[in-house]
């Protein structure tokens, strides 16, 4: 396309438009129109805050919150493992802890409840890093289907944030190694009728 124009009469100044290309729809040409400002808009980060509620009731067990608490302050990122029979409070004394230092966590806090011993079978690796990478704002399309796939965007959203995480009900150690963040500032606590001793070797303390 190809456009230009005169004055309408002689003792007009001489005015010459020029446009090239092609264009569909409306052209509107300006000699000036002010400063042009483009401002790249950034997503605001997703701040997960999953925690069940803290019990209502709770007493004693104060030798196992404090050596939570001096684990924590120590060693800075954590793998923490809480084991003990079914019924006798491990969930209990796990949010009791984590709900007083949540603060520290400012990226927010992930649960899953793995099934570990619950009769509809453990939950896959696969399933609940679908679930946190949903929760940490990533859109259900761009889910990757392999595990291996699940488990890079999982340590690479990770790597820079501060969160807690609860894997409760583990049924092993396979099931919550690649559902530890990679950050280090950050804290992982497993519940388990098993010991789990396996993640000995990823550094992780038992209770």
């Amino acid at each position: 396309m190809s456009a230009s124009g005169r004055g309408d009469s002689d003792n007009e100044s001489y005015v010459d438009n020029s446009l090239s290309g092609t264009v569909s729809g409306s052209v509107i040409q300006a000699a000036s129109i002010g400063a042009v400002h483009y401002h790249a808009g950034k997503e605001p980060s997703v701040v997960p805050s999953q925690l069940p509620p803290p019990p209502r009731l709770f007493a004693g067990r104060e030798r196992e919150l404090a050596t939570l608490s001096r684990w924590q302050a120590d060693d800075g990122g954590q793998l923490l493992i809480i084991s003990g029979g079914g019924g006798v409070g491990k969930t209990s004394l796990t949010l009791r802890w984590l709900h007083t230092v949540r603060d520290q966590f400012p990226d927010g806090q992930l649960y899953a409840d793995l099934g570990g011993f619950s009769a509809r079978g453990p939950a896959t690796p696969a399933e609940v890093l679908e679930s946190f990478l949903l929760s940490l704002g990533v859109a259900a399309e761009q889910v990757p289907e392999k595990l291996a796939a699940r488990e890079a965007m999982y340590r690479s959203l990770t790597a820079d944030r501060s969160l807690a995480v609860l894997l409760d009900d583990a049924a092993s150690a396979a099931q919550v190694r690649p559902l530890v963040p990679t950050g280090a500032n950050r804290v992982v606590v497993a519940t388990s009728r098993r010991r789990l001793t396996g993640l000995a070797m990823e550094g992780a303390r038992f209770v």
